[in-house]
Formats: C-alpha cells, sequence, structure tokens
C-alpha cells in the first residue's frame, strides 16, 4: 500500500514539475536591458500547424520612464500536446508592427529589438485557450455587416441672411379659424401662412 501511494505521489511530482508555463503576458529581455512584454495573442487563423495572429506589446528601454505600446502581427509552428493540454509555438516571425505615435526610426529599433528578443523563444500555449480564442475570431468573422450610406449630405449656401426652417415632410396647409382666406403650415414649429 505504501508503494502504491509512494508511486502516486512521484508521479503526481512528476506532471507538476512538467506542467508548462500558459501564463500570460510573456517578458523577454534584449542584450540591450530592454524589457519586451507580449500580452495573449489573438489568433487570426490556425490550419495545418500553422497560426497567425497579433498581439500587444510595450516596449520599454532602459532610462524611460514608461513603456511604449503597440501591436505586431506574427506567425508560428505550433506543436501540440494534447496529453498536456499544451501548444508549443516555435518559429515565431514578425511580420508587421504598429506603434502609434513613435517615428518610423523608433518602430525600426523597436521592431529589431522585437526580432532579436522574441523569435528565438518557443512559447507554451495552453490549448483550450487557443480554441477559444480561434473560436471567438472565427464567430466575429462571421458576423453580418449593415450597409452604411456614406453620401455626403446636400449644403445649401447663402451669402445674404437666411433662417433655416425646418418641415416635417410636405408642408400641410389648413385653413385659420378666424381669418377666411389664411392658410397655416401645420406640419412645422414655426410660424408660416400663406
Amino acid at each position: 500500500m505504501k508503494l502504491v501511494l509512494w508511486v502516486i505521489a512521484l508521479a503526481a511530482s512528476t506532471s507538476w514539475a512538467q506542467t508548462a508555463d500558459v501564463a500570460w503576458p510573456r517578458q523577454a529581455k534584449s542584450a540591450d536591458g530592454t524589457v519586451i512584454t507580449v500580452y495573449q495573442p489573438q489568433v487570426e487563423r490556425w490550419a495545418d500547424n500553422n497560426l497567425s495572429g497579433r498581439a500587444a506589446v510595450s516596449v520599454q528601454r532602459p532610462g524611460e520612464k514608461d513603456p511604449r505600446y503597440g501591436v505586431m502581427e506574427l506567425t508560428a509552428r505550433t506543436e501540440i500536446d494534447k496529453s498536456a493540454d499544451v501548444v508549443t509555438l516555435t518559429g515565431l516571425r514578425l511580420t508587421k508592427t504598429s506603434f502609434p505615435g513613435a517615428s518610423e526610426e523608433e518602430v525600426k529599433a523597436y521592431l529589431a529589438t522585437l526580432r532579436g528578443a522574441v523569435t528565438k523563444d518557443r512559447w507554451q500555449v495552453s490549448a483550450q485557450a487557443l480554441h477559444a480564442n480561434l473560436a471567438i475570431a472565427q464567430a466575429q468573422s462571421k458576423q453580418k455587416t449593415v450597409a452604411v450610406r456614406n453620401e455626403p449630405p446636400q449644403i445649401l449656401f447663402r451669402t445674404s441672411p437666411s433662417m433655416l426652417v425646418l418641415v416635417d415632410g410636405e408642408p400641410a396647409l389648413r385653413e385659420v379659424k378666424d381669418a377666411p382666406g389664411l392658410q397655416r403650415i401645420i406640419n412645422t414649429t414655426a410660424l408660416i401662412f400663406f
């Protein structure tokens, strides 16, 4: 009995030690001390063991007070371990980055730093989280769009003093009780007689 309990405890401790770290965000540090934080990617496509998506990222260089935030588009190959419910992302490639408010030189420097620090890593991700993320992306892509009319409105321009009077539809004329031959437009808030 003691032997069985010992084997169970050993198996549990071994599986506990081999449990992958699938928590987000992930951090990487480049050679110059720049700290890169990558937040959980949003999967756009996952087929034939190839994954593509985008992730929010922050880059904090040494001496800078606040990090710069941006978005990176990435592709990776996937290796699935169904027994551990883990997907390992390998061969990470950054296809595009965007850092709003940063100059073109800064964006190039951030991209070089990201490529140097992030693409060397192998990321382990929860398979359930990736499947859920992919299901959300597919559901959003299937949503129907509503056609929007973007024609500019007619612009009326006058050089002499004028006033815009709104009438709800075609003018509706009604006789005024105490003034024979006088009609009033009743579908406007302005007082207009004819």
